[in-house]
């Protein structure tokens, strides 16, 4: 019976309301699963590996393969547990963050002060000509370098950033990783992007954030200890060169 066949014994055997409910389900379904898709770049390459999978066992059925068909065939029997392992972590992430606009007031005034720390100490660093790299968890958490880091969990301040980054500190060359609002740890370190789109004359912070953007939900300020300039990374993209109302931006957009 061919895709045709099936939808027009579909519509015939269904009334319109079961239809209409069954449309609704669907869509829900798949507004659902574009919101955890879009959220990152390491989501978006899971999408492509199972499209391309969804695409071979087109061509094992359009081709009538009688082994792969076999081995295919029991693979699509648990597509939809399949889905759930693969995207596991963004369905997880998704629920964890999931908020029904209660407090929205309180929510709004911490959220402020959170930027505002953020923007005065940034400002501070790069004033001073101080490297940093502060990197702020989005939709994908980043424990695996907490762990290994020097754990905070401390309340945020300017106070603390700039100590964290002070040049005589142990800490200074590492990251600081916020998360939940709070710096969960400092010292941290990340892989350099594997990239070779980027400039040579980048420094290692830079390719560090790139790398750690590459990899992870996640959004990073670089200061540069040569020339105090800001610099942004998100998703595998570098904005450099930021002045304040340019960093005010990307943090409004990506940290909404």
């Amino acid at each position: 019976m061919d895709f045709l066949q099936i939808l027009q014994d579909y519509f015939q055997s269904n009334s319109i309301i079961v239809i209409i409910l069954d449309l609704l389900i669907l869509a829900s379904v798949s507004v659902f699963f574009a919101s955890i898709v879009f959220r990152n770049a390491k989501a978006k390459r899971k999408t492509v590996f199972v499209l391309i999978m969804f695409l071979i066992y087109v061509a094992i059925k359009l081709f009538a393969l009688p082994f792969a068909g076999i081995i295919f065939d029991g693979i699509m029997a648990y597509w939809v547990l399949l889905l759930a392992l693969i995207f596991s972590t963004e369905i997880k992430n998704f629920f964890e963050n999931f908020e029904l606009g209660f407090s929205n007031s309180e929510k709004e005034a911490t959220e402020g002060q959170f930027m505002r720390t953020i923007m005065s100490s940034v400002e501070t660093l790069s004033k001073n000509r101080t490297g940093a790299l502060i990197t702020i968890e989005r939709n994908q958490p980043l424990d695996d370098y907490i762990e290994k880091a020097i754990v905070l969990n401390a309340d945020i301040s300017e106070e603390i950033i700039e100590s964290i980054f002070n040049t005589q500190a142990p800490t200074h060359d590492g990251a600081v990783i916020i998360k939940n609002g709070k710096i969960a740890c400092c010292g941290a370190y990340f892989p350099s992007t594997s990239s070779d789109k980027v400039a040579k004359t980048i420094g290692s912070r830079h390719r560090a954030a790139l790398g750690i953007s590459e990899i992870f939900d996640c959004l990073t300020i670089v200061v540069s200890e040569e020339t105090g300039r800001i610099s942004i990374t998100i998703d595998g993209f570098i904005e450099r060169n930021l002045n304040k109302e340019g960093l005010q931006t990307f943090l409004t957009k990506y940290l909404d």
